[in-house]
């Protein structure tokens, strides 16, 4: 599935709605975004209660480094 977003809050409830449809699958997603969305995009996920219970890949695109 392929999504455009404009920040990390559709990230997050796109991110929700993938993990309602089939919550046991194994989760590959690709963020090509900018460096402050990324981080706002993996804190949120991580801090959120209903996605934060399985693990997600993350794969950042065109990323030197986050600093946090």
């Amino acid at each position: 599935i392929v999504k455009r977003i404009n920040n990390a809050t559709e990230a997050i409830e796109f991110l929700q709605k993938i993990e309602q449809l089939n919550r046991w699958s194994r989760k590959y997603v690709v963020l090509d975004c900018p460096t402050d969305m990324a981080k706002d995009i993996v804190k949120s996920h991580v801090r959120d209660v209903t996605s934060a219970k399985r693990t997600y890949h993350y794969l950042l695109s065109g990323l030197v480094s986050i600093s946090c």
